[in-house]
């Protein structure tokens, strides 16, 4: 059903300008004026400022498209007046219809009616999260790659969890961008007192945001302690040569590195006994037959291994 109709006299447009509410943002100014009919009407004013006749023809079928597609969540009764700044002259159609959108919510006029509590608390998430307000506008394609993995972050905080996985938050992310995202996590953690699950390939920021830190090899706990413990006393030969591979930001610094030999076997058909018999420099019979039971060899220390103490 269409509810609307263009607002093409002048006086008309003048009513609504001297009359009505306006709001606006970068792209757009609303004009809102209540109407004795039963539809709305709608006019847009693209200035010659904007650009020539080609640039203004186009931003009008934008923006009357964006309402178009968008009327049913408008009220009724309205005239309505749009007028286009020059920022939006090569704006593409997605952002004329976030502008549009956030003008008639900032003006109260679309049918869905949002509870101002539940809008305060997704602004405090946002802002909590390091993102401004007005980015709820946006479409996914023009975020940063740090600024997706923010939100990610805001939508689980939303939900009050009192314990959050995060499965590879910052892999995908360049070194600065990573920074941001864990110091981030870190202070939300302990401004809500939050439990993370954090699994990672980056041991460097294991070591900054863990407490407790678990090695896992073909999907098995190998070795679990607190952090400075294990950072300092690796005892499984598997976490050693992972730590061995983390580079020293020194150049004049050198490490021995352990290098394994031997093929990584399958996950879906392990090797019996000990899983990682088959790259272990240390490895017996013993280790080839027998599964290995934990072992703890300091407080809160604990060793899936035959033999800990060949690693000290």
């Amino acid at each position: 059903m269409i509810r609307s109709e263009s607002l093409k006299k002048n006086q008309d447009f003048q009513k609504v300008y001297r009359n009505g509410t306006s709001k606006g943002n970068r792209y757009l100014v609303m004009y809102v004026l209540k109407n004795r009919y039963m539809k709305n009407r709608l006019g847009i004013s693209v200035s010659k400022k904007v650009g020539n006749s080609v640039v203004r023809h186009r931003l009008t079928r934008l923006i009357r498209e964006s309402y178009r597609l968008n009327e049913m969540e408008f009220d009724n009764s309205l005239d309505i007046v749009v007028v286009a700044r020059p920022q939006a002259k090569d704006r593409s159609y997605q952002e004329i219809e976030s502008a549009l959108m956030h003008l008639a919510e900032k003006h109260h006029i679309t049918g869905k009616k949002n509870d101002e509590k539940m809008q305060a608390y997704v602004m405090e998430v946002m802002e909590k999260c390091g993102l401004a307000p007005y980015m709820i506008h946006r479409y996914p394609h023009q975020f940063s790659g740090g600024q997706r993995q923010r939100i990610g972050i805001a939508r689980a905080l939303a939900l009050k969890p009192r314990f959050v996985v995060c499965d590879e938050a910052v892999s995908a992310l360049d070194v600065s961008i990573q920074s941001q995202i864990v110091n981030l996590l870190k202070d939300l953690g302990s401004e809500d007192n939050l439990a993370y699950l954090f699994i990672s390939h980056g041991l460097s920021v294991v070591k900054y945001i863990s407490d407790r830190i678990g090695v896992m090899y073909l999907g098995t706990i190998v070795e679990t302690a607190p952090k400075k413990e294990l950072y300092a006393n690796p005892r499984h030969p598997y976490t050693r040569a992972l730590l061995s591979a983390v580079p020293i930001p020194d150049p004049d610094l050198t490490k021995e590195r352990i290098t394994l030999k031997g093929d990584l076997p399958s996950p879906s058909n392990p090797p019996s006994g000990c899983l990682f018999h088959t790259r272990c420099p240390h490895c017996t019979e013993k280790c080839k037959t027998q599964v290995p039971t934990p072992v703890e060899i300091a407080p809160g220390h604990i060793v899936k291994c035959h033999y800990p103490e060949l690693t000290e």
